[in-house]
């Protein structure tokens, strides 16, 4: 099983904003997220994107974290670039928290998420 989600991300202010939700397939066991970030602004902006699982179907949300409480946040943006992470599947739906930081800071990019499992 593979299915890909494409997110469109447009940010142009400071602050903490959040994508939709995509339910995650009962067979996917990896989930691997791909950030392209395709144009920034501002002076000297930064972008945090940080999935959040949902086991109750988007009610309620966590940070994602590993055993260990360590933060599975991408690398933090800069500029123009490419970031990825690969994800065990352990809820029923993933969204990203995006936190912008700087002086009016601006983005564009697109976040493909794409889940993979058994049949």
């Amino acid at each position: 099983m593979r299915k890909v989600d494409t997110i469109s991300i447009s940010i142009t202010a400071t602050g903490t904003t959040y994508t939709q939700s995509i339910g995650v397939h009962d067979t996917a066991e990896k989930i691997n997220v791909l950030l392209n970030v395709t144009a920034s602004g501002g002076t000297s902006p930064t972008l945090d994107v940080t999935p959040q699982w949902s086991t109750d179907d988007g009610t309620t949300w966590f940070d994602a974290e590993d055993e260990s409480a360590t933060s599975l946040a991408l690398a933090q943006v800069t500029g123009v670039t490419k970031k990825q992470k690969t994800l065990d599947a352990v809820a029923t739906a993933i969204r990203f928290k995006l936190v912008a930081g700087g002086t009016s800071p601006t983005f564009t990019a697109t976040l493909a998420v794409v889940q993979r499992g058994g049949a």
